[in-house]
């Protein structure tokens, strides 16, 4: 099964996900959410876990490049 996924990804990559607000996702083993302002801040991700829940510090880029989506929150409520 691996090589035949290994073909696959090659020959049929999947799209590079595009975050949008509300996306949820794990960030090493930690859920968090993509928070896009309308008032021109940069995005930012907010931490679910608790006890460290609140805003995530770091580089965004490299954070979401490592990340997997999970579901988009406006779309379960």
């Amino acid at each position: 099964m691996f090589k035949l996924q290994a073909v696959m990804d090659k020959f049929y990559p999947k799209p590079k996900h595009v975050w949008k607000h509300g996306d949820v996702f794990m960030s090493g083993d930690l859920s968090m959410i993509y928070i896009k302002y309308d008032n021109g801040k940069p995005a930012q991700a907010i931490c679910l876990e608790s006890p460290v829940s609140g805003p995530a510090f770091g580089n965004m880029s490299h954070r979401l490049n490592k990340a997997k989506f999970l579901f988009n929150i406006k779309e379960k409520i």
